[in-house]
């Protein structure tokens, strides 16, 4: 009898393989820095750091801007600094602009201006615009380094050019107050305009005055007017002062004592010698407001030690020892 010939039956199981290793998904990180409004989770915050670790610059920037903020994690400067140098290890052009920016203004362990500039210089040499901005303008204030309108020019211009509306308001007041270069006030008004549309409450300011006064153009009240109230409705101080002035006098607008007394105490709540006075005389006068002798007095002192001329003025030639109204 013949053998069995036994045969091995092929199996239907597959074959094992190695098990493919998934690429990590990297994190979100679409949401602006500023808008976050809560802590991050630990699993995001872990995630981002992982990233982060593992040379994504993008994320390494997002993670210092939000130690920097305190958008998202607690306020953290040592971190802000690690991150945006482990960009800048990598030549990242913008952490080379934060990282100086962080040196410049930080108020603590971390603040080397010295160190600041440089990065600003090397940032704004590659044509990172707010970098040549910052830049123009700490030398053009004058406040960290010497005081240079030759460089601030240099900077400022060149920012400008590009749409930083910092730098548009400050070539413009190098162009109406003659600051290294010579006084314009054709280009001093283009320049604010410039910048007052995009929201620069300081040039929106500057376009006011010009236009009240008619200078570097056609003295125009209602533009003067309409430039104030957006400058002031984003709080500065000056701003306000002049709007309440302007409603006051019914100056591009109809005359108004109460929004005038309005924003004469907005300006004066930000301690604006003028506003003080301004306000003080609405109290004095019972104008927009009940007459208030004690409190007239309060205001001309406090503008008085702010050294408003017409505040000192009204303390010699008017009764202030007795506080009855």
């Amino acid at each position: 009898m013949a053998a069995d010939i036994r045969t091995e039956k092929s199996s239907d199981a597959p074959l094992p393989t190695k098990e493919k290793t998934q690429p990590s998904t990297p994190p979100d990180i679409s949401q602006p820095v500023e808008s976050l409004t809560a802590f991050v989770t630990q699993e995001k915050l872990a995630a981002l750091q992982k990233a982060a670790e593992d040379g994504d610059v993008q994320v390494q920037l997002y993670l210092g801007n939000m130690y920097a903020l305190g958008k998202g994690v607690a306020k953290d400067g040592k971190q802000a600094f690690k991150w945006y140098q482990e960009a800048v290890n990598r030549d990242n052009v913008e952490g080379q602009y934060l990282l100086g920016r962080m040196l410049i203004e930080d108020k603590g362990d971390q603040k080397n201006v010295e160190n600041g500039i440089n990065w600003l210089q090397k940032a704004a040499g590659q044509d990172h615009v707010q970098a040549q901005s910052l830049l123009g303008d700490i030398y053009l204030k004058g406040k960290l380094v010497s005081r240079e309108t030759g460089k601030a020019y240099q900077w400022i211009e060149k920012a400008a050019s590009h749409g930083d509306a910092l730098a548009q308001e400050n070539l413009g007041e190098m162009y109406f107050f003659g600051s290294g270069v010579p006084k314009q006030p054709d280009k001093a008004l283009m320049w604010f305009q410039d910048a007052a549309k995009q929201g620069n409450e300081e040039a929106q300011y500057n376009l006011a005055v010009m236009y009240e006064e008619g200078i570097g153009g056609k003295a125009d009240k209602n533009k003067a007017f309409e430039w104030y109230k957006k400058s002031a409705e984003q709080g500065f101080d000056k701003a306000q002062n002049n709007l309440g002035r302007m409603y006051y006098a019914g100056k591009g607008v109809k005359k108004n004592d109460g929004e005038a007394f309005a924003w004469f105490r907005k300006a004066a709540e930000q301690e604006n010698a003028s506003g003080l006075y301004n306000l003080a005389n609405m109290y004095r006068l019972g104008e927009g407001v009940d007459k208030n002798r004690a409190k007239a007095c309060e205001l001309y002192q406090q503008a008085a030690t702010k050294n408003h001329a017409g505040a000192k003025k009204a303390l010699a030639g008017w009764q202030c020892q007795t506080t009855k109204q």
